[in-house]
């Protein structure tokens, strides 16, 4: 006999003296007394770990459940917290230098001026002078404003052109613009054809006189009267193309 089985035989004379020979009679009310303040499991959790005691293999069963939606809880929040400190740190802009090279290009602003012409910069003729006038001969000397058909057909221009109509018809043409505040007449058709003339021009009401500069081809001044005022005759129609 060894020591193991010298204690089994001495704990188990002692359960025999110790054991009480038959059930208390209070046994049952013991228990009641002991389990009626206890709540029970919630359902939801019992179903989770399911059946509480393993009558065969006894004591409680293990609960994977429960630690598997432990483990998925878990990291839903660390991963809830790895979103939130993420979110919460300041984001330094990133600053570009700029390129030696790179500079901004200036903005292009429409700005005025004087039209070239064969004759060199020019103004346009001043409204005073547009329309027809009349002058011995008889002949319409008509200064018409640049974009008329009878200035880019005729005159062969897109400034302002004059236009010398003897009769009903077209005689001689020319472009015509204020250079030097003089008019001057780039002669393209007629007499002058080819010819730029000059002419010092005074206004006064419905006169109007131009002194040929030298080099002209006109052998003398023009005094001309604005058609259709006073007794100077009405002009005809414009030319036209």
């Amino acid at each position: 006999m060894n020591m193991n089985d010298r204690a089994d035989r001495l704990l188990a004379q002692w359960f025999e003296v110790e054991a009480p020979s038959a059930v208390p009679a209070t046994l049952l009310d013991d228990i009641t007394a002991s389990t009626s303040g206890m709540r029970p499991r919630p359902r939801w959790l019992a179903r989770l770990e399911g059946h509480h005691m393993d009558v065969i293999k006894g004591g409680r069963r293990s609960a994977p459940q429960v630690r598997l939606v432990l483990a998925v809880v878990g990291l839903i929040l660390v991963a809830a917290v790895a979103v939130f400190a993420i979110g919460s740190r300041p984001v330094n802009p990133v600053v570009v230098a700029p390129s030696a090279t790179a500079q901004a290009a200036p903005i292009a602003t429409a700005t005025a001026a004087p039209v070239a012409s064969r004759t060199g910069a020019v103004d346009p003729l001043p409204d005073a002078l547009l329309g027809a006038w009349y002058t011995s001969g008889p002949q319409f000397l008509w200064f018409i404003r640049a974009g008329e058909p009878v200035c880019t057909v005729i005159a062969h221009t897109e400034l302002d052109c004059l236009v010398v109509q003897p009769g009903n018809g077209a005689d001689s043409a020319g472009a015509a613009s204020i250079q030097a505040g003089q008019v001057t007449i780039d002669w393209v058709s007629g007499y002058c054809s080819g010819v730029i003339g000059r002419y010092a021009y005074a206004l006064n009401g419905d006169s109007l006189v131009l002194t040929e500069q030298p080099d002209g081809c006109q052998g003398g001044n023009l005094v001309l009267t604005r058609a259709g005022t006073g007794t100077t005759p009405t002009a005809p129609p414009q030319p036209t193309p």
